[in-house]
């Protein structure tokens, strides 16, 4: 399955309550990468579109990519093979969303 035309998803890492995250592939750059998908995306509450774009930019991973589409939101970061290291990320990115 792809995401943004971009991004082809492998397999899941993580599903926690706030997002699932998978291993894929960045098919413009051939790099493994880790990909946050969110589970409820209110695309058109403007203030969580804010804090969304706001915690991608402050967070101390490398965020290669973050954006919108059919609906759910998606933050790109490295690859991360750790699945427990994968889980704490994923909740710290998303804890301040809702």
């Amino acid at each position: 399955m792809f995401l943004n035309n971009r991004y082809l998803l492998q397999d899941h890492i993580v599903h926690d309550p706030m997002a699932t995250t998978y291993r894929g592939i960045d098919t413009h750059t051939l790099q493994g990468v880790s990909i946050i998908v969110l589970r409820e995306t209110p695309g058109d509450d403007q203030k969580f579109v804010r804090r969304f774009q706001q915690e991608a930019s402050l967070n101390t991973v490398h965020i290669h990519d973050y954006g919108q589409c059919d609906g759910k939101y998606f933050l790109v970061i490295d690859l991360i093979e750790d699945v427990h290291l994968v889980e704490k990320l994923s909740q710290l990115l998303t804890k301040n969303l809702h």
